[in-house]
Formats: C-alpha cells, structure tokens, sequence
C-alpha cells in the first residue's frame, strides 16, 4: 500500500472539524479561504500550501504530532514554550518577534 499525504491530511483535518463541531464553511472563514477550497482538501483532491497548512493547523487547535511529527524530542520546556509561541503567532508577531531576537543577538547577548 503506498502513502498518500492528501488522503491522510484530508482525513485529520475533517477528524479535526468534526472533533470541534464546526462546519466547512467556519473553518473557511476562520482560514480565510472559500468553503469549496476546504471541502477539497477534505476529499483529497487538494493539498493545502504550507501558509494554509499552518492555518488549518492552528485553527483546529492540532499539533504536528497529530501528522507523526515529532519536533519536540529532546527539547527543554523553555524550548517546547517559544517553540509554541512561534507556531501559533501571526505573521505580525513573527515579525516583531523576529525583529526583537535579531537585536537582542546583535547588540546585548554578544
């Protein structure tokens, strides 16, 4: 049997909804994307782009241990925390959090 990663992500985002209770067309809403464009990636026929990946992640409240991801081997609470923060942050945020890291590296932790 091959792996088929539009069939598996298909089938935890729609286990995702449901487990939620909350329609197509919410999660579209939440994503901002149109509802056919979830139901297609609920049915297979569409892989998300990683930009919406993140978002469907985000929005069903999952984590990548859900997709057999483990990132977090090894890793110190500390770590796990920023790593956390990073994952659900706006773009917004991952800018100023960028921006403060690359001054904080820069100029006081040398």
């Amino acid at each position: 049997m091959t792996f088929d990663d539009k069939v598996f992500i298909a089938k935890k985002v729609r286990e995702a909804r449901k487990r939620l209770k909350i329609t197509q067309a919410k999660l579209a809403e939440i994503c901002n994307v149109n509802e056919q464009h979830i139901s297609r990636i609920e049915n297979a026929t569409y892989t998300p782009s990683l930009s919406l990946f993140f978002k469907l992640y985000s929005a069903l409240d999952m984590d990548l241990t859900d997709f057999g991801i483990n990132v977090e081997d090894g890793l110190t609470p500390l770590r796990k925390d920023v790593l956390r923060m990073v994952y659900s942050a706006s773009e917004k945020n991952l800018k100023y959090y960028k921006d403060v890291l690359g001054y904080l590296d820069e100029n006081l932790l040398k």
